[in-house]
């Protein structure tokens, strides 16, 4: 496995492993729990949301499909995941975003798993993206 290191956050680094790097392992990523919960612990929550500024997604009927961001990558943990900016987030270990609400409660439900699998639509084409945290 390859190390990268992230940017500093707060003055912190984090340390990823690439998973394989093989071209059919562009979505899989494997994050060290402690390194990933100091840097989101570095961030203020109204400055992680003014830096995102996240936007709920609805289709054409007015439901809501998910969350994306124009600045994802801005936050060295979700770039290290594999998101990209604008991607779709649509669910999280199949739990559906459709509310403002339901990210709340996914947050509190994957904290602790070691295997995280986001449904992404990135540029109108689904994607699986793995994340296994150690």
């Amino acid at each position: 496995d390859t190390m990268a290191k992230a940017g500093p956050i707060g003055g912190r680094n984090a340390k990823v492993a690439a998973a394989g790097g093989k071209d059919d392992d562009k979505n899989h990523a494997t994050l060290e729990r402690t390194a990933v919960m100091e840097e989101l612990n570095a961030y203020d929550y109204a400055d992680l949301m003014a830096q995102l500024n996240p936007q709920l997604v609805e289709d054409e009927k007015g439901n809501i499909t998910g969350i994306t961001s124009a600045s994802l990558t801005s936050i060295p943990v979700a770039k290290q995941a594999g998101l990209k900016d604008n991607d779709v987030i649509q669910a999280v270990n199949g739990i559906t975003i459709d509310s403002e609400q339901k990210i709340g409660e996914i947050a509190q439900k994957v904290s602790s798993q070691n295997t995280i699998r986001l449904s992404v639509l990135r540029e109108g084409k689904p994607q699986m993206i793995t994340i296994k945290v150690q």
